[in-house]
């Protein structure tokens, strides 16, 4: 795929997870951290997921909360510092899927 490509595929999967709360029963800010998270190849530092969401640290450690508990991402603590990253979880793809199916 060349980059074009990937843009038109990268809009259309934002598009979907940005639809309608009454749709998917999911918050926006959900819709866009688990975007980022999808599409990003390493696990995200905090700072960096508030600064691409345009959300506070307070409100994404709050939704992380909430939605490790679903066991869609994990936390990844590195030593010696006190950033914490996050990753999307294999099951995210899962919730993917079943949410095409139900389109």
């Amino acid at each position: 795929m060349n980059n074009s490509e990937l843009k038109m595929i990268d809009a259309e999967l934002e598009k979907l997870l940005l639809k309608s709360d009454s749709e998917l029963g999911h918050s926006r800010v959900v819709k866009k951290m688990m975007f980022i998270l999808l599409i990003s190849d390493k696990e995200i530092s905090m700072e960096e997921l508030a600064k691409r969401t345009n959300y506070s640290l307070a409100t994404l450690s709050n939704t992380i909360k909430s939605v490790e508990k679903l066991g869609l991402v994990e936390r990844v603590p590195y030593p010696r510092t006190k950033r914490v990253y996050v990753k999307a979880k294999s099951g995210f793809y899962d919730l993917i899927k079943n949410t095409l199916k139900t389109q």
